[in-house]
């Protein structure tokens, strides 16, 4: 374990702190003394002084530098600290694991400071928020929530209806600029549950009762810039069965041997598309699932390495969802990687707007938070599985 921290007195273990936990990574506050490290979380650490005399706390941020997905908070008997993860088989020789301690006066301002650092270390710059059309301008969703998730709300298929909806929201001066598609539109291995998880991605492209005559021709009737939705790879996936490239593979998940050549092929499949945005969702998934991604010391890193730099060299973003902690961490040094979902589906609305805490901790580094989309009606969504 090291870097680690002894606390010797109440002083400093009355400290208050927050650190990041679970997917979607929420803010949970805590002293230093009841700090807990969980599952992928807990990083990155701030503690901070209260100052109930008013004017700026001083605060300190403690994080991965490099190789997030490697490493790991522990907290235990007064002990708070960091290291490589405890999953990893093999450490190899000359590895080196870099942390950082970054200390400001106020919380907003330290979190900032912190991100500046890391961004200078990593060479990536900030997001810019007007890049292309899928971050830059309002648009339409079809994912967990909406009327158009898993049902067009006829016996007509998706081909048929998008481009009525398309012509009824321009009749009405509406001017999205780009749309999405969610996990409806492409062939998966098993079958889809109410809040849209279960099997992995068989092909990532249209299933024939979708879209008949396929992606080029709904982008030559829709003509927008499109934000696309995938999820886990299957382990029966073609890409696994028909491809070149070697995958570790578990029960429900996959991931590729080598991730930076198979999304540079990849990302060479989608022409005609009119795809901007490549929205990569459950992250937790897909890391959770397979082994190999927890006990190779650097496959995880290199798992998210790989899909950034194959959506670059293609000209696309990348968006994550449901990322853990560490894989917003892993996104700093990522130009690709633009925004990130900052909170749950909006069909969970009790709590779904709260993207403050995470929003602080994504600014910091670059990353644009995203809410998930807004209801443009107060009427019940009642086209898809989930009714909002």
């Amino acid at each position: 374990l090291f870097p680690s921290f002894y606390s010797t007195s109440n002083a400093s273990r009355e400290l208050d702190c927050f650190a990041y936990h679970k997917y979607f990574p929420q803010l949970q506050k805590c002293m230093l003394a009841s700090y807990k490290a969980t599952h992928q979380g807990g990083a990155p650490l701030i503690l901070y002084k209260s100052n109930s005399h008013g004017g700026l706390t001083p605060m300190t941020v403690f994080s991965p530098l490099n190789y997030p997905k490697a490493q790991h908070m522990f907290s235990a008997d007064g002990l708070v600290g960091a290291g490589i993860k405890g999953t990893v088989g093999v450490i190899p020789a000359g590895w080196r694991q870099l942390f950082m301690l970054s200390s400001a006066w106020g919380i907003n301002t330290g979190m900032m400071a912190w991100g500046d650092r890391m961004l200078t270390f990593t060479g990536k710059s900030r997001a810019d928020m007007y890049k292309d059309d899928s971050i830059g301008s309002i648009g339409f969703w079809t994912d967990n929530g909406g009327y158009y998730h898993y049902s067009t709300g006829s016996n007509d298929t998706y081909e048929e209806v998008l481009p009525k909806v398309k012509a009824y929201h321009e009749s009405i001066g509406v001017p999205f600029k780009h749309w999405q598609f969610d996990s409806w539109f492409y062939p998966k291995t098993g079958s889809v549950d109410a809040g849209g998880g279960g099997g992995g991605v068989k092909n990532w492209t249209s299933l024939p009762s979708v879209f008949p005559n396929g992606m080029a021709y709904i982008q030559s009737q829709l003509g927008m810039a499109m934000v696309m939705h995938n999820r886990q790879w299957s382990p029966t996936s073609d890409y696994v069965k028909h491809e070149s490239f070697k995958w570790y593979t578990s029960k429900n998940a996959a991931i590729p041997e080598n991730p930076e050549a198979f999304f540079r092929s990849f990302f060479k499949q989608q022409e005609g598309w009119g795809l901007v945005m490549y929205e990569q969702d459950w992250m937790c998934k897909e890391y959770d699932e397979v082994e190999a991604l927890q006990t190779n010391i650097s496959l995880a890193d290199a798992w998210l390495r790989g899909m950034a730099s194959g959506a670059e060299s293609s000209g696309r973003t990348v968006q994550y969802c449901m990322p853990y902690a560490y894989d917003i961490l892993s996104a700093s040094a990522y130009p690709a990687v633009t925004n990130a979902r900052a909170t749950d589906d909006y069909v969970l609305r009790d709590q779904q707007w709260k993207i403050g805490g995470a929003a602080m901790f994504y600014w910091a580094l670059g990353i644009l938070p995203f809410k998930d989309g807004f209801y443009s009606s107060n009427l019940p969504q009642g086209g898809g599985q989930t009714v909002g």
